[in-house]
């Protein structure tokens, strides 16, 4: 890399020289193609010898909260560690979860970390969701959140998007089981998640699917026609809104008294 930056530097101070002449000489045109090839030539060797890892990005991004500024915030709540198998229970009885775990996310979709959660046959599905607690438009759909492994079981088209940004038609048998996330010229907008992406989420999704036999999550932007909660006091300002009993707030699974 040192030799690398040392070309660069080089080729930096020629091009400025060669940019202040008007009439250049044929040596320093030639100085300046020789270099050019030798950058490109590192650059490629580079790449080849420092292969990407992983085939996604990393979408949390945002700050980290300490355990201790949590917990003092949490003072006069019913709280307990949160845990993949008390996230299940409460979802597969069909409540919805606000979340405002780990870092957020870097971007305009909520990826698991500032979310609002739910199994997509809950009574509490998308009419519920827009007019009592998002407040908004009733045709407005939600996504879901997929594991991989049950795409092709789910959706028609093979999708691996894990940033929802890619559009799937949801497969006739399982309309409506995902009703929620289902719109109405049955198009959803999935994030495909895999256990790399979020360990966490993952196999809550998996416990889900073992007790529901659905492998979806509605996940939907923890806000109220506000921009995405980010700090924890934000996080319990937005929830105190929401007739909603459940909150996960940093490791804390938070229940309303």
């Amino acid at each position: 890399m040192t030799n690398l930056t040392n070309e660069i530097n080089l080729l930096a101070d020629l091009q400025v020289l060669l940019n202040k002449k008007v009439n250049k000489s044929k040596e320093e045109v030639e100085e300046f193609e020789t270099r050019c090839k030798s950058i490109c030539e590192m650059a490629e060797k580079l790449r080849l010898d420092n292969p990407k890892l992983n085939d996604f990005f990393m979408p949390y991004l945002g700050p980290e909260y300490k355990d201790e500024e949590v917990l003092d915030l949490l003072k006069g709540y019913d709280y307990e560690p949160v845990t993949v198998e008390n996230l299940t229970e409460v979802l597969c009885n069909r409540d919805v979860v606000c979340v405002a775990r780990g870092r957020s996310e870097s971007g305009p979709r909520a990826l698991g970390h500032r979310s609002i959660l739910c199994v997509p046959d809950t009574k509490y599905g998308r009419d519920y969701l827009n007019e009592k607690i998002k407040k908004r438009e009733w045709y407005r759909p939600y996504a879901p959140i997929i594991l991989d492994h049950a795409v092709e079981e789910v959706l028609d088209q093979q999708v691996t998007s894990p940033y929802m940004t890619t559009s799937a038609t949801i497969k006739e048998e399982w309309r409506e089981r995902l009703d929620a996330v289902n719109h109405v010229d049955n198009s959803t907008r999935p994030q495909v998640i895999k256990y790399e992406h979020e360990p966490f989420i993952y196999e809550v999704l998996e416990r889900v699917y073992e007790k529901t036999g659905i492998p979806v999550l509605l996940n939907t932007s923890f806000n109220l026609q506000e921009p995405i909660v980010e700090t924890p006091q934000e996080a319990l300002k937005t929830f105190a809104k929401f007739g909603l009993d459940y909150l996960v707030l940093h490791n804390y699974l938070v229940k309303r008294k």
